[in-house]
């Protein structure tokens, strides 16, 4: 997360991470609303939220 090039960028990483640990912690927000609130493609954020549990080794 730390190493986006932005704040924004940062938030959004962050966000999808909690989607993948606690996603009650965002009220359960789809990728779909994650991306429609942070103006990505649902498709780019999914590809986050891959990454991110690739590279921790959580489960899908």
């Amino acid at each position: 997360m730390s190493e986006a090039a932005s704040l924004e960028e940062r938030g959004v990483r962050a966000t999808v991470a909690l989607y993948c640990v606690r996603p009650d912690l965002i009220t359960e927000a789809t990728l779909e609303e994650i991306g429609h609130v942070a103006g990505r493609s649902k498709q780019a954020v999914h590809h986050m939220a891959n990454s991110f549990r690739e590279t921790t080794g959580l489960a899908s």
